[in-house]
């Protein structure tokens, strides 16, 4: 699959809490506001694959055909002005590794057509401070998007996210946009500690139905 134009492309996406958009790595004030969401302690603890240099985080905002990045941006009317429009956070869509995930199927955590079908994993980290609400927001019209544009292709897709057993802010993210949580796994074969497993469905959109996988609140 390639990245470089899926989920947003040049298309600016209005959600309920937020706008979703590529990040302007030409904006400086951008960037800034990248790097204070990779620098964030709360976001060190817990996300892997952080840019140290400024030339990493450039790269990782532009997105390529291996990965794909929206920003969350501060929609009008649900953050207060000195919020609108500035990054609220990312969130970036890009293979799972298959050597975890012939882990997974040999716990049994994965369903038997395994083979048939794509596994996406999804990460984010959120600006500090920024308004609750938004990352979630942006979850699910990312779901969205993904279901919109599945609906013609035939393709089945499993988002697959992984979250440390401490980090209660990113698993009530997770159920709140409908994932299920289906085990735990070491996120890395030699890991030492074990990483909860969750997933979510992508379902195509169905006249009066909805194209997520469990409940949402």
């Amino acid at each position: 699959m390639d990245y470089s134009n899926f989920l947003i492309g040049g298309r600016v996406i209005e959600a309920d809490k937020c706008v979703l958009r590529r990040i302007k790595a030409e904006d400086s004030d951008e960037m800034r506001r990248m790097r204070i969401i990779e620098d964030d302690p709360s976001v060190v603890e817990f996300v892997e694959g952080l840019q140290a240099t400024f030339e990493g985080l450039l790269k990782f905002a532009k997105g390529n055909e291996e990965i794909a990045v929206a920003g969350v941006i501060g929609k009008r009317g649900f953050v207060g002005d000195e919020d609108a429009d500035l990054l609220q956070g990312w969130i970036c869509l890009y293979p799972d590794e298959v050597e975890r995930l012939t882990r997974l199927k040999d716990a049994g955590l994965l369903k038997d057509d395994f083979d048939k079908s794509e596994y996406v994993e999804i990460s984010y980290a959120k600006y500090p401070g920024a308004a609750s609400g938004q990352m979630s927001s942006g979850l699910r019209k990312v779901v969205e998007i993904l279901a919109e544009e599945l609906k013609d292709s035939g393709q089945k897709i499993f988002l697959t996210a992984y979250t440390d057993q401490r980090n209660l802010n990113s698993s009530n993210l997770l159920r709140a946009v409908g994932f299920s949580l289906l085990g735990q796994i070491a996120y890395h074969s030699d890991a030492v500690t074990l990483d909860d497993f969750w997933v979510l469905e992508i379902k195509t959109p169905a006249r009066g139905g909805s194209e997520f996988e469990g409940d949402l609140f």
